[in-house]
Order: structure tokens, then C-alpha cells, then sequence
């Protein structure tokens, strides 16, 4: 399973905007490579702080440090919103 490509598909759920945004393509790209994304103001507003930390794992640029899908089902944002439904 592709954690990065479940973070960015989150992201974008949430937000309706892909975390990495720039001018053209090649800077896209380089954003991608380096991990740099933004959360937006109004998305920390939104959203909250174990979501955006649930998404900053998910980004990780290296596979071995990307949560797992038990960590992830286990995670406290997604627990908390289960409990919720």
C-alpha cells in the first residue's frame, strides 16, 4: 500500500487543494522530492492538530518512516473520529 499517495488523496479530501503547490511543474516536483508542503492557515483552522500530524507522517520522503496501516487505523485523529460516527 502506498502511504505517501493515502496522505496526499487525505489532504486533498480534506482541504479540496493538493499539499504541494507551485508556479510550474518542475518546482512541483522539487517540493515533492524534498517533502516541503504547506498546510494553509485556514486549513490548521479547520482541521486539527492530529489530522495535521497524521498527514505530516503520511508525506514522510522516506518510506521506511511512514506509518504503517495498523498505525495509521490505531492513529488518534482516526480513532477519535470513529468513535464520533
Amino acid at each position: 500500500m502506498d502511504i505517501w499517495a493515502l496522505g496526499i488523496i487525505l489532504y486533498k479530501l480534506l482541504h479540496g487543494v493538493y499539499p504541494f503547490e507551485a508556479d510550474n511543474r518542475r518546482d512541483i516536483f522539487e517540493k515533492i522530492k524534498k517533502g516541503e508542503f504547506t498546510v494553509h492557515p485556514d486549513i490548521l483552522h479547520s482541521t486539527s492538530k492530529a489530522c495535521v500530524s497524521l498527514i505530516r507522517q503520511m508525506l514522510q520522503t522516506d518510506p521506511a518512516k511512514r506509518p504503517t496501516t495498523v498505525e495509521i487505523s490505531n492513529h488518534p485523529w482516526l480513532t477519535k473520529e470513529l468513535e464520533q460516527m
